[in-house]
């Protein structure tokens, strides 16, 4: 869909105090335009509400699109 696939790059972060932060700061040192992130829930209170994780991101990444995906 308009993207080759040596633009589009993953990375698992583990070990860190906030996953969230890791996050930020991860696409903000690799000039990342874009952050993309999963997130869970399948109650109705789970569709309502975002994620701790993506919830941070959300407000943390200001300067990043972020497109949070269910």
């Amino acid at each position: 869909m308009g993207f080759s696939e040596e633009q589009i790059s993953s990375e698992i972060l583990t070990y860190k105090k906030s996953r969230a932060a890791a996050i930020v700061v991860a696409a903000t040192k690799g000039g990342y335009d874009t952050i993309m992130l999963g997130r869970r829930g399948r109650t109705d209170i789970g569709e309502f509400t975002m994620r701790r994780v993506s919830r941070k991101i959300l407000h943390f990444a200001y300067r990043s699109t972020l497109w949070i995906v269910s």
